[in-house]
């Protein structure tokens, strides 16, 4: 008896265990467990609705967008309004040549201040 449940199966082979344990030829160890109701991390099924895709992107899109505008401060936002009011980006200043910049920076810092002044923000003044 002893040497049917250590190595020595006694002539029974691997194949005869698993059809007693499981009553199946093609059900393994693994599958046993997972039957027996041991969770198993779940995953939610991939969304086949097209729309719910788009909802999903729509609200990572948004959530980024806060998330982005939540991390500036007031005198960034105040900057990147005028820039937009401007037509002008970054990467367009830095393109400019030392002088155009020099006086577009200048223009920039101004109506930033001016900006900054009129909403009541503490401790803004314009340049010496």
């Amino acid at each position: 008896m002893i040497g049917a449940i250590g190595n020595d199966l006694g002539g029974i082979g691997r194949r005869s265990i698993d059809t007693v344990t499981t009553g199946s030829d093609s059900t393994d160890f693994g599958a046993l467990i997972a039957s027996t109701g041991t969770p198993s991390p779940a995953k939610a099924p991939p969304p086949t609705d097209r729309r719910a895709l788009d909802a999903d992107t729509k609200l990572r899109n948004a959530l980024a967008a806060f998330r982005k505008e939540a991390s500036m401060t007031p005198a960034e936002r105040a900057r990147r309004d005028v820039l937009e009011s401007m037509d002008l980006t970054e990467e367009a200043i830095e393109a400019m040549t030392p002088e155009q910049r020099k006086a577009t920076e200048d223009k920039i810092a101004a109506e930033v201040a001016r900006r900054m002044r009129a909403a009541g923000a503490v401790g803004w003044r314009t340049a010496p």
